[in-house]
């Protein structure tokens, strides 16, 4: 079959998700939610998976506001464990998750050292505070080193590909950012330990769905086949 693939923006999505939700029919398409850092993964479930996906980026609180006003959707898709959480508190989980693992590297015009990232003067650019990439990417790094780190922050995005841009254009000196998927072969990339610098790309399988559970466990089985391979950054 064919991968049908739709991407709303993030400004008109709320609305184009209640109204597909409310008039899709039993099995038209796959209505995949996923917050807008987990979108270039998004794109890689649409290509591994056999049936057409539409994808609806929402911001996680318009996210849980659109499947609590429509009760309708089959699948969600972030970085980390805590949309999960909040689905599973409001009962709308159908199956157990599968993971895919994401790592963090540093990228950079010219090849560094973790304890470069500290010294004054450095442009570091890093995800939203409390993030995923944030919070992993911190991890990953020697304790000594994270209060010069934070303060040498110029730019904060929940999107990794925006801060490689920024790095391509020489507006930052360096940025941890998502070790896939992006081409970085301008760029001197240093990965950071997976041990601590690492978070899950998470599909939920929602138990508003119209798909039967066989077609459910399928699409999460295609998703755990799937294979992030270590390409720095984010999509482009």
């Amino acid at each position: 079959m064919r991968i049908t693939a739709t991407i709303f923006s993030t400004s008109g999505a709320l609305l184009l998700c209640l109204l597909l939700a409310a008039c899709r029919p039993a099995r038209d398409t796959v209505l995949v939610y996923c917050t807008p850092d987990a979108v270039p993964y998004a794109k890689l479930l649409q290509q591994a998976s056999d049936w057409p996906i539409t994808l609806a980026p929402l911001a996680p609180p318009d996210l849980l506001a659109a499947l609590e006003g429509t009760k309708a959707g089959d699948f969600v898709l972030s970085i980390g464990g805590g949309l999960e959480r909040e689905l599973q508190s409001r009962k709308l989980v159908r199956l157990p998750p599968v993971d895919q693992p994401l790592g963090v590297c540093v990228v950079s015009t010219k090849p560094l050292a973790l304890a470069d990232l500290a010294e004054p003067g450095m442009r570091v650019g890093s995800g939203k505070p409390d993030s995923p990439l944030d919070r992993a990417g911190f991890q990953g790094l020697p304790q000594e080193l994270r209060p010069s780190v934070v303060a040498n922050v110029r730019y904060r995005s929940a999107r990794a590909d925006e801060l490689v841009r920024l790095v391509r254009l020489g507006t930052l000196d360096a940025a941890l950012v998502w070790d896939y998927p992006v081409s970085a072969t301008d760029l001197a990339v240093l990965p950071l330990a997976r041990e601590t610098a690492s978070a899950p790309v998470r599909l939920v399988a929602l138990s508003c769905s119209r798909l039967s559970t066989a077609e459910v466990k399928a699409i999460l089985g295609w998703w755990g086949e799937t294979t992030l391979t270590a390409k720095p950054g984010g999509a482009q």
